[in-house]
């Protein structure tokens, strides 16, 4: 599984080039480096050394460290590029929550901040209990507005 997600990476080269990240890959690790509005930049290291366990996944500020990285463990090399995009869209102050998710769920949810705090809090029982927030992190923003479609027009939440 990790030479797949390896080559996955290496064929969405361009595509983190276009996206202002750098790409380094190495037989059991990738590393890729982005900055953002404020040129803070920040390391992003995924390394394939336990793949039997999963890939695990750091996110560092490198200007400003927080002390311990932002740490992930995920299985799938489409989910892991669906949560690099993400993050990396974080990173540039690019959410989909504000652009997507958010206005949609305040019509029913009484204000963009408890919008908010459902998108972040909320465990979502039909969506394995997690939050629309790790949801859309790990790649299912399409389950995601199902499911809010699925409460537009009437249903159970």
């Amino acid at each position: 599984m990790e030479k797949r997600l390896l080559r996955i990476l290496e064929s969405r080269r361009s595509d983190f080039a276009g996206e202002g990240v750098d790409l380094d890959l190495w037989s059991r690790e990738a590393f890729l480096w982005t900055s953002d509005a404020q040129g803070n930049r920040y390391n992003i290291t995924i390394s394939t050394a336990f793949s039997d366990a999963g890939f695990y996944i750091s996110v560092e500020g490198i200007d400003h460290p927080s002390g311990h990285p932002e740490m992930h463990q995920l299985r799938d090399p489409e989910e892991i590029l669906s949560f690099l995009h993400y993050r990396i869209d974080q990173i540039h102050g690019k959410d989909p929550a504000e652009k997507v998710i958010l206005p949609r769920v305040e019509v029913w949810a009484g204000s963009r901040a408890e919008a908010l705090r459902w998108y972040r809090e909320t465990p979502i029982p039909a969506l394995e209990d997690l939050t629309v927030q790790q949801l859309v992190a790990r790649g299912r923003m399409a389950e995601v507005l199902s499911y809010i479609e699925h409460i537009d027009q009437g249903g159970y939440a």
